[in-house]
């Protein structure tokens, strides 16, 4: 009895994944059809971006993630735009040189007094693939530049906070996308990278200690679900 009890629950499983599995290729053919398979081009592209980095380990999930921030901050190094690692972007990179899992979008930082340059830059971004995507909504202290189906760019724009009539040098606020204020020191007193398959990215001097205000003094360990989501990207 309990042998043909485990031998229905185990088709019924079988059958609920089978089901999924329909579902979900259900729903990719009617993208591809619906898109005139335009849908592919990002997926088919990325093993054609994949040869520009042979050699550097980056797993085939995360070349359109790399490729887009090599493109993109080479554009800000050819206008002198400056710029630094922040958010998840900067945690890989400090911690594992590398993405910190598979990113969904690309975090950059800049200060507020890069903001306009960023700004007239558009033009030359869209030349690039990256647009200021409609869809997205856009915040004061965010802009984000989006390339079809790939990650997208978030620009964290980090404003001074003035003290006494007098700006710390040190001292920046980042209202996020929930409306929170983000109090954050950072210094750039001596140049430092962070590196990421072998790129190298302007960070912040006490990368550490930024990191640590914003995912907490466990940063260096990740959790378990980041650490197999990496170990499967490999």
């Amino acid at each position: 009895m309990r042998r043909h009890g485990a031998s229905v629950f185990s088709c019924l499983a079988t059958l609920s994944v089978l089901v999924k599995m329909f579902a979900y290729t259900k729903v990719q053919i009617q993208e591809i059809f619906g898109s005139r398979g335009m849908v592919l081009i990002p997926k088919v592209a990325r093993y054609f971006k994949a040869f520009k980095f042979v050699g550097r380990g980056i797993p085939l999930k995360q070349v359109s993630a790399a490729d887009n921030l090599v493109v993109f901050t080479r554009c800000l190094d050819e206008n002198e735009v400056d710029y630094f690692l922040t958010g998840g972007t900067l945690l890989g990179a400090i911690r594992q040189n590398s993405f910190a899992g598979q990113p969904g979008d690309i975090d950059l930082g800049i200060l507020e007094k890069e903001e306009k340059r960023m700004l007239e830059l558009e033009p030359t971004f869209a030349l690039l693939g990256f647009i200021r995507d409609s869809n997205y909504r856009h915040f004061d202290d965010k802009l984000v530049f989006t390339k079809w189906r790939t990650p997208h760019v978030d620009i964290m724009i980090y404003r001074p906070i003035p003290r006494d009539n007098v700006e710390e040098v040190n001292l920046f606020r980042h209202r996020n996308a929930a409306g929170n204020e983000y109090v954050c020191n950072i210094d750039f007193s001596k140049p430092r990278n962070g590196s990421i398959f072998g790129f190298e990215f302007p960070v912040p001097t006490n990368s550490e200690e930024f990191i640590e205000n914003q995912y907490g003094k466990s940063w260096r360990t990740p959790s378990a679900a980041k650490h197999s989501l990496i170990d499967r990207n490999r």
